[in-house]
């Protein structure tokens, strides 16, 4: 009879449960590569005891060293080709994959994984909790109820933002990056919606994911980000919200630098607020927001400190509905404020600046000439003058 250690026993437990989760939906494959796993197991075992010769000690020492060492190279090239015999039988069946999980030593066989929501898993979370760094949670049309914690190196790619909704329904952030270090991470094709009060739709802490495509609504916060964190996020759109993108630390945080750039950000009561941060902003539609377009270190309830921000070919208009509200607002504690190639028009005030700003004479207060911005449509009429008037010669404003 032949015995397995209990450790190996143990490994060989654990190896299964993990294969299980993640071949659950092909319960039938997974059945019989645990079946050929054993087998493979068994007879590595089988031929070794064989090869061992006679038992007794007397017999054993009667082997001669010469002997020993054959019988020895014998059974490891023998093992070699049961476990590539095995391994190219697995890999045939699809079990490249659960191979990389199982911690083989071939990089090869540690490919990326799209994992299907609904089609295979009936939740987002349970698709990012399968999966491992360099996989992909594809989901599919439809409305998803649930909040979700991301996990390092998982994407989570939509199919359209338009048609692919995650709704928080109140019960947390709805969106959650924390402690994550791999910076092709994406959140992708997204509505995210209905954050619990005070919470936020995207909630970034001590990560620098890429937030790209999303549209953000009907949260305290569509994107609030703190700590060491550099993230980029481009190409959403950031609406109904008390701030479209929030960066705040309680305080002063060095090398953490937001990107924020080609964001559609209307209709919101900020629409980018810094408090105790710094943050690359560029190439952004900041329009229709009623307190303030940017708020960088400014005072609104609280005392904003040592923010910072390079400010570059933004369309800053319309923001503002109080005697004090402004496109762009700093307070005396900011420094290292840089502001060109922006269109600052029709704001209750353009620019305010208590703190250390630089505003040169690329600056610009034109009617950008949107199509509609009543109705929030930004694109630009063919006869706007700020087709090319970017820095880099292309359109101010988002380019989405």
């Amino acid at each position: 009879m032949i015995k397995i250690e209990k450790n190996k026993a143990i490994d060989l437990i654990v190896k299964i449960e993990h294969a299980l989760e993640v071949w659950r939906k092909k319960r039938s494959t997974v059945l019989l590569l645990v079946i050929l796993l054993i087998m493979a197991l068994v007879s590595i075992d089988a031929k070794r005891n064989n090869a061992a010769g006679p038992s007794s000690q007397s017999d054993v020492n009667a082997v001669l060293s010469g002997e020993k060492a054959d019988i020895s190279e014998d059974i490891q090239t023998e093992e070699r080709v049961e476990i590539s015999n095995f391994a190219k039988i697995f890999a045939g069946l699809g079990g490249s994959r659960a191979l990389a999980l199982w911690g083989m030593n071939s990089e090869e066989a540690r490919t990326s994984a799209t994992l299907k929501v609904p089609a295979e898993f009936d939740t987002i979370q349970g698709a990012i909790d399968a999966a491992v760094g360099g996989d992909t949670v594809y989901v599919a049309a439809g409305e998803y109820k649930e909040i979700i914690i991301m996990k390092n190196g998982v994407s989570v790619v939509g199919e359209k933002a338009e048609t692919t909704i995650l709704d928080g329904d109140k019960k947390g952030n709805v969106v959650t990056f924390k402690g994550l270090d791999d910076k092709d991470t994406r959140l992708e094709n997204l509505s995210i919606k209905n954050a619990q009060e005070n919470l936020s739709g995207i909630l970034i802490e001590n990560s620098s994911p890429i937030i790209n495509r999303n549209i953000v609504f009907a949260n305290d916060y569509d994107i609030y980000i703190k700590g060491q964190s550099s993230p980029t996020v481009q190409r959403n759109i950031l609406e109904q919200s008390k701030a479209g993108v929030q960066i705040f630390n309680l305080s002063e945080v060095k090398d953490s630098n937001p990107i924020i750039v080609d964001n559609l950000i209307y209709g919101n009561k900020k629409g980018i607020n810094l408090y105790n941060g710094n943050a690359t902003i560029e190439h952004n539609t900041i329009s229709f927001n009623s307190a303030y377009g940017i708020e960088a270190g400014a005072t609104f309830g609280v005392n904003l400190v040592n923010s910072s921000a390079s400010i570059k070919n933004n369309i800053i208009s319309d923001n503002g509905s109080c005697e004090i509200c402004s496109g762009i607002s700093v307070d005396a504690k900011s420094k290292n404020v840089n502001i060109g190639y922006n269109d600052l028009w029709n704001n209750q005030l353009n620019f305010v600046c208590f703190g250390e700003c630089v505003m040169d004479e690329t600056n610009r207060s034109e009617d950008p000439f949107f199509e509609n911005g009543l109705l929030y449509d930004f694109n630009l009429k063919p006869d706007s003058p700020l087709l090319a008037a970017g820095s880099d010669g292309q359109r101010l404003g988002a380019r989405l």
